[in-house]
């Protein structure tokens, strides 16, 4: 059996564009997301700490972050 696992993750950032022409040029701020999705058997491997999963949410988490 396989399983679909997405993690969204989302942060601000801010800028500014010092020589445009219109409101670039002051500083402002944009928001971004990411998601990403892993699809995968089930772990069926008894007393593993991935039993029951398709991966690990703190493994995407910190795949993400790289």
């Amino acid at each position: 059996m396989h399983m679909d696992v997405t993690k969204i993750i989302e942060w601000d950032m801010g800028h500014r564009v010092p020589n445009h022409k219109n409101k670039c040029r002051h500083p402002h701020g944009h928001r971004y997301r990411l998601e990403v999705s892993m699809r995968g058997a089930i772990s069926l491997e008894k007393g593993s700490s991935s039993e029951g999963m398709v991966v690990d949410f703190g493994d995407i988490k910190e795949l993400m972050r790289i």
